[in-house]
Order: C-alpha cells, then sequence, then structure tokens
C-alpha cells in the first residue's frame, strides 16, 4: 500500500513544481513583453503556455489514472478483506465443528471406555461364578463318587452282616439253651473254660465238653490254648 501510494505521490510533486515553475517563468516573460513591447517573446509566451497546457492535460490524466489505480486498489482491498473475513468466519467455523467433533468423540470414547469396563467387569464375574460353579461340582462329584465307594462298602457290610446273621441263626436254631447262654457269657467275658460251662450251668464234664466242640464244629467259637490252659472265645 506504501509502495503503490509514494510512486504517485513523487510524481505529482514533480509535476507541481514544474508547473509553477513554466507559470511563473511564462507571467514573467508575459509581463516583461507587455512592458517593453517585444513581440518576438510573444512565440515564447506560446510555447511556455503550450508546455503548461501539455504538463496540466497529463497531470489530469495522472490524476484520472491515479484515481483509476486508487480505486482498484481500494476494491482489491476491500475483496481481500472480504475473503481474509470469509476465511476468517470459515476458520472459526471449522474450528467449532473440529471442537465439536472432538468433543462428541471424547464423549464416545468415554462412552466406549465405560462400556468395555462394564463388559470386562461382568465377563470377569461370570468368569469367577463359572469358576466356582465348577468347584461346587467337583466338590459335589468327588463327595458323590465317596458317597458311592461308601454305600458300596456299606452294602459289602450289610451283605456280610446279612450272611453272618443267615450264618447265625441257621445255627442258633440248633442251639441248646445252655449253648445260648454260654455265647452270652462269651459276649460278657471274652472267653470260658470247660470248667467255667460246668460251673455256670451245672453240667457234667462231658456234656459241657460235647456242646463247646459242637459250638466250635459250628464255627461260633475257637479253641485257644493246650491242656489246663485251653480255654474258647467267639469266633465272630
Amino acid at each position: 500500500m506504501n509502495g503503490f501510494s509514494r510512486t504517485p505521490n513523487t510524481y505529482l510533486r514533480h509535476y507541481n513544481k514544474l508547473f509553477w515553475l513554466l507559470f511563473a517563468l511564462a507571467g514573467a516573460t508575459f509581463i516583461y513583453t507587455v512592458s517593453l513591447g517585444a513581440m518576438e517573446l510573444f512565440h515564447l509566451d506560446l510555447i511556455l503556455g503550450a508546455a503548461l497546457i501539455v504538463i496540466g492535460l497529463h497531470r489530469i490524466g495522472e490524476e484520472f489514472s491515479h484515481r483509476r489505480i486508487r480505486t482498484s486498489y481500494d476494491d482489491m482491498v476491500r475483496a481481500i478483506n472480504e475473503l481474509l473475513q470469509w476465511a476468517e468466519k470459515s476458520y472459526d467455523y471449522t474450528r467449532a465443528f473440529k471442537d465439536r467433533h472432538e468433543r462428541r468423540i471424547h464423549r464416545l470414547d468415554c462412552k466406549r471406555a465405560e462400556h468395555e469396563d462394564k463388559v470386562e467387569e461382568q465377563f470377569r464375574s461370570a468368569v469367577k461364578k463359572i469358576i466356582e460353579m465348577e468347584n461346587r461340582l467337583n466338590k459335589s462329584l468327588k463327595s458323590l463318587e465317596q458317597e458311592k465307594a461308601l454305600i458300596a462298602r456299606l452294602e459289602g457290610v450289610a451283605r456280610d452282616i446279612l450272611k453272618e446273621r443267615q450264618f447265625i441263626e441257621k445255627r442258633v436254631l440248633e442251639l441248646t439253651q445252655t449253648q445260648l447262654r454260654a455265647l452270652q457269657y462269651l459276649r460278657e467275658h471274652n472267653k470260658i473254660t470247660n470248667k467255667d460251662y460246668r460251673a455256670k450251668f451245672k453240667v457234667s464234664d462231658k456234656k459241657a465238653y460235647n456242646e463247646l466242640m459242637s459250638l466250635a464244629q459250628k464255627g461260633m467259637i475257637k479253641r485257644q490254648g493246650k491242656g489246663r490252659t485251653t480255654h474258647y472265645v467267639l469266633a465272630f
């Protein structure tokens, strides 16, 4: 802007100086010519007048040209200012749109992160529950296996007891009242001798021996020791 306006102003100053210098010379020549009545200087006045007219016309043209340049320059500056204002508004709009977009993306990221945290927490909780259920199931299966083994053992014991009961019932039906009392005595005292049998149940030596041997043969008592230390204990 300064470079544009400096050149026309410089020309105008030079034209003004030249114009007034020629005007002063033309005026002085005209006065001198009139005072002396020298017609030979009239041609010089015409030349100076013509020069003044040419310079004036040229100055007028320069003024019009300067005005057109100034008008074009102002239009260009106005257009540039409008373009700058439009660019500034576009920049502000773009910046505001970018800020809104970034805030929206930030909110979406926050929601996504929150959702991922919830999903991860639910997944961990589900995995924990599954592991707990698996542990309980394994414990239940192990307990069930133990119970099955216990039931199998109990069934075996029950079968053995049933067999022994059947065996005992079969043998008991064949026992005498004295032998039954002898078995009761063995349960209380753990052992019995021939002498104890005779003294307790008031029987003879032969009967005591026969009944004790009968119990032994039936598998209900066992004979232990020899000679004077011979005694009988329960076989079950």
